[in-house]
């Protein structure tokens, strides 16, 4: 190959970066005002103010679909939203939390069927 046809195929990767980009900036600016997008500050977001900001700014940077930042809006698509969402609720379900006792300290005292008593009204109580 010569440098000319070296040239011209950087030239064309040139382009096709720049309409890549185009393409990009024009389907943000179409997204820009679409109602079914889902703003941090929106009753629709589940995920809280904070997480939602995480979220977009994560996605942005990672260049994934679906996010946009414009201006101090920071936006998500329903289908970014529910892929956020079922993450945040993984991660909830992964962290282990403690049960409170069936039974408080003070039962020790009792008897056998007291104590059975007490289990069962606390069990029905839940």
């Amino acid at each position: 190959m010569s440098t000319r046809d070296d040239l011209l195929h950087v030239i064309a990767e040139l382009e096709l970066k720049r309409a890549e980009l185009h393409a990009r900036l024009l389907r943000d600016a179409l997204h820009e005002n679409d109602p079914g997008l889902i703003g941090q500050n929106s009753p629709k977001s589940e995920l809280g103010r904070r997480n939602h900001v995480d979220a977009v700014r994560r996605r942005v940077e990672a260049h994934e679909p679906g996010a946009f930042i414009r201006g101090r809006r920071f936006l998500l698509t329903p289908e970014a939203h529910a892929e956020e969402l079922a993450k945040t609720t993984a991660r909830a379900e992964r962290r282990v939390v403690k049960a409170r006792p069936l039974v408080s300290n003070d039962s020790v005292d009792l008897g056998e069927s007291e104590l059975e008593e007490r289990l069962l009204r606390q069990m029905r109580a839940r």
